[in-house]
């Protein structure tokens, strides 16, 4: 699915599962927790940060739907 943004980055679901159970729910610790699984998980650099700054670009409910858009986010 492509998202019509500046970034034009592809969100591919990648069904890499993220816990963010039992941290604080900040956007900057919820970016680096998914930018930390989603390298260690064998996703590009580049395309993980093309990801990281489309979910970045908006509010926090932008953010949440591209980040449910390439990975399993779990609270």
């Amino acid at each position: 699915m492509k998202q019509d943004t500046n970034t034009d980055v592809e969100l591919k679901q990648t069904n890499i599962r993220i816990d963010l159970g039992g941290m604080p729910l900040h956007p900057m610790l919820i970016l680096g927790r998914v930018r930390r699984t989603l390298r260690e998980g064998g996703c590009a650099p580049e395309w993980v940060d093309k990801v990281l700054d489309e979910a970045a670009s908006g509010g926090v409910e932008h953010m949440v739907d591209t980040l449910m858009a390439v990975a399993d986010l779990r609270m």
